[in-house]
């Protein structure tokens, strides 16, 4: 149900605003309208995640608007759904939603949000200090929690009903019940994990009430700690994995990265991560981009790698961006692309370009496409060919310094095609969205829009022993098919050589025909088949749609069927597979007896 509101009177609250210096007491006139979560003047930090052609939106801040009075910074304590299952104008009503988050479930910023199937679940981030307006225009203190990572936050779509339990622990390592802060977040959707790499050990702050001054919960700021594990979440297992990584790869305290999983390599048993961009705390300097982390989550191992960019003209380093990840068709090519982001220290201003890192040649390209400069924003993919984008800041963070800029074009959605590269003001729905590589990519690395990518490497060769493995193909030679010519050392082709084979083989050919009639006709004089008294083998054995060429898996009773196709549908015939040994399609049904060899 969507959360209206409606200005039946204006009310007047003071409320505490913490700057740069001190705290500073303000009085304000506000506008119940105002307080509708779908009017809101901007929102900051706010996560998403799609679930059914659905965006969720949980966390981060809002700031309520006025006029042209001072924002009022409040917690984001609502939960707010795209609707994307069907075409619609970006600026329709009716594409959001939002609705109340109950006051048992804690409002972290910079934790973890990912769904899985039917339902959304949260990991605990640092608590947000500010406490939040509720719809008649009152200052509900900040809700905080002592159960962070030990708790895990639950909210069932179809029920509609928030719940939440404890988190079984690693059975190695430390237990995972702390916060943590501004780390890079992942979902592996196929393997139905989530990961948090590095970030910060933080409690969070709280307001008591809108004029108190905020305070630290359970630790005080000197408190705070990197950390340098790769913290693991198994969700049908409900389980904590610890894992320490590899310092000499990896950092030990780096925040406001990102960490990506490239879709056409999950899979249940693993897929391929990649982390990249962030602050490295200790020493204070920005994580460069000419250099990314991929993580292999299949075998648990870190690799590095160096990235390439046309004209030595890299992406500038940065922190709180955004990214998502698009496979081609045929998986030649993984493209993450990265929007906004900021450079504290060398500018207030938020980011405006966008970049795409195509892997595995690990290669930056510029997209030219005219973007509204943001950090602090999320994003996330949605009906596969476009990016959804919300929240997120133009210049400071404090209400000073961003002045009086609202975001309320689309309430502050956005929706890019990750194909042509545009911005759109309309979606066509999630029919016929399949993603296609963009024209720079293919450009840049060789095929077409379906995909068959050429450049499959870095320029440079790969960094990491190993890192190669993780996007190669497998070979595709047919069995029928023959090695390229052999040569002497004199550089001739060995014609001895190869007529010996071809002799040798059409032997062999002859001798197995004539060895499968003789078996045959035996069969048919003794009748019935009877399995052997020790293990028989069997030519091609294996779940169907997935031959190959095995023998001997001891089960009997199974009879040999020489050559046949297993029929794939009612008017589909599949190509002939040799002596195939699973007695699920026998031959008066499914199979069609074929010539030996061909069609």
């Amino acid at each position: 149900m969507k959360i209206s509101v409606s200005p039946l009177a204006i009310i007047t609250v003071a409320f505490s605003v913490l700057l740069q210096h001190g705290t500073a007491q303000i009085s304000l006139t506000v506008d119940l309208d105002d307080l509708d979560p779908l009017k809101e003047c901007n929102r900051r930090d706010v996560k998403l995640v799609e679930s059914n052609n659905k965006v969720y939106m949980y966390g981060g801040e809002t700031w309520v608007k006025n006029g042209t009075s001072t924002p009022i910074i409040g917690v984001n304590h609502y939960l707010r759904i795209a609707d994307f299952t069907s075409a619609r104008n970006m600026n329709d009503s009716a594409i959001l939603i939002a609705k109340d988050i109950p006051g048992q479930i804690t409002i972290f910023g910079y934790g973890a949000f990912w769904s899985d199937s039917n339902k959304l679940y949260i990991v605990g981030g640092a608590v947000i200090a500010d406490p939040y307006l509720t719809q008649e225009g009152k200052f509900i203190d900040t809700e905080w929690t002592v159960s962070r990572g030990g708790t895990v936050f639950i909210y069932d779509i179809n029920a509609d009903k928030w719940s939440s339990e404890s988190a079984v622990q690693p059975d190695n390592g430390d237990d995972v019940t702390d916060s943590f802060c501004c780390g890079a977040f992942a979902w592996n959707a196929k393997q139905r994990k989530a990961y948090y790499y590095s970030g910060s050990n933080w409690g969070g702050a709280r307001m008591s009430d809108p004029n108190a001054t905020p305070y630290a919960v359970v630790r005080n700021s000197g408190d705070v700690t990197g950390n340098g594990n790769l913290l693991s979440f198994d969700t049908p297992a409900f389980k904590w994995t610890n894992q320490t990584t590899d310092n000499k790869l990896t950092t030990t305290w780096t925040e406001s990265g990102q960490y990506v999983y490239l879709p056409g390599t999950e899979s249940p048993s693993g897929g391929v991560g990649v982390i990249f961009g962030g602050n490295r705390v200790q020493s204070n300097t920005l994580e460069s981009l000419r250099k990314v982390l991929v993580y292999d989550s299949g075998r648990g191992i870190w690799y590095s790698q160096l990235t390439t960019a046309e004209g030595d003209q890299f992406p500038p380093n940065r922190v709180n961006f955004c990214s998502v990840a698009a496979s081609a068709p045929d998986n030649s090519s993984h493209n993450i692309y990265m929007y906004g982001g900021e450079a504290p220290g060398q500018t207030p201003d938020a980011f405006s370009d966008m970049w795409i890192l195509s892997i595995p040649s690990f290669h930056w390209i510029p997209v030219g496409v005219n973007s509204v400069p943001r950090k602090g924003l999320s994003c996330t993919r949605v009906a596969e060919r476009y990016m959804v984008t919300y929240s997120g800041l133009q210049g400071g963070w404090e209400v000073s310094s961003d002045g009086d800029q609202c975001d309320q074009e689309n309430y502050g959605l956005r929706l890019f095609d990750l194909s042509s590269l545009e911005w759109q003001s309309r979606y066509n729905g999630p029919e016929n969205s399949a993603y296609t590589v963009p024209s720079v990519v293919y450009k840049a690395v060789g095929g077409t829009e379906g995909g068959g990518a050429t450049q499959t490497a870095p320029s440079a060769g790969f960094n990491t022993p190993g890192l190669e493995s993780l996007f190669k193909k497998p070979a595709t030679t047919s069995p029928a098919s023959s090695p390229t010519s052999s040569t002497t050392s004199g550089g001739k082709s060995n014609v001895g050589a190869i007529a010996g084979g071809v002799i040798g083989g059409v032997a062999l050919l002859a001798a197995l025909i004539i060895g499968a009639w003789f078996l045959l006709k035996r069969r048919k004089a003794r009748g019935a088949y009877t399995p052997a008294a020790t293990s028989a083998q069997y030519e091609a054995d294996g779940a169907p749609g997935q031959l190959s060429e095995l023998h001997g898996n001891g089960q009997e009773g199974k009879p040999v069927y020489e050559i046949y196709g297993r029929v794939a549908g009612p008017s589909t015939q599949l190509p002939p597979q040799e002596l195939y040994a699973d007695n699920a399609f026998p031959p008066s049904q499914n199979v069609k007896v074929v010539n030996e060899g061909y069609t």
